[in-house]
């Protein structure tokens, strides 16, 4: 499917915005998405993933490995406010199936409960396959 097609199919109705909601229920299914932005361009490519577990950037960074410490966590918590670390553990990562961080992203601070890819100017909308 081009970028296009989905397009069309945003425009239709059949392709939705990614939702909390909607994330968790969709968990080991197939899906195909995009990001869209006015600002700041939009997806080259359609994405497919099936859908893995959500997790907080502070658990996540847990699971990275860092050259000073041993994960990304303890590097942060060597070198973050507190009121960052904070923020880290209200945000939520969508992995993959493979546990594999594909830039979905759902930030405790914004005031709905949509998913963006990577910053918060970036809409994800979704199709289940």
């Amino acid at each position: 499917m081009t970028v296009l097609e989905f397009i069309n199919k945003i425009n239709s109705g059949e392709a939705k915005k990614l939702t909390l909601d909607v994330a968790t229920k969709l968990k080991g299914k197939r899906i195909a998405w995009i990001y869209l932005s006015d600002k700041w361009g939009s997806s080259k490519t359609v994405n497919t993933m099936i859908v893995g577990n959500l997790i907080t950037e502070w658990e996540y960074a847990k699971t990275i490995p860092s050259e000073r410490y041993r994960s990304m966590a303890d590097e942060w918590r060597a070198t973050m406010s507190e009121t960052s670390i904070f923020e880290s553990k209200g945000n939520l990562y969508l992995l993959d199936d493979n546990g594999r961080d594909v830039g979905l992203r759902l930030f405790d601070y914004m005031e709905d409960d949509e998913f963006t890819y990577m910053d918060t100017f970036l809409d994800v909308y979704y199709i289940e396959l």
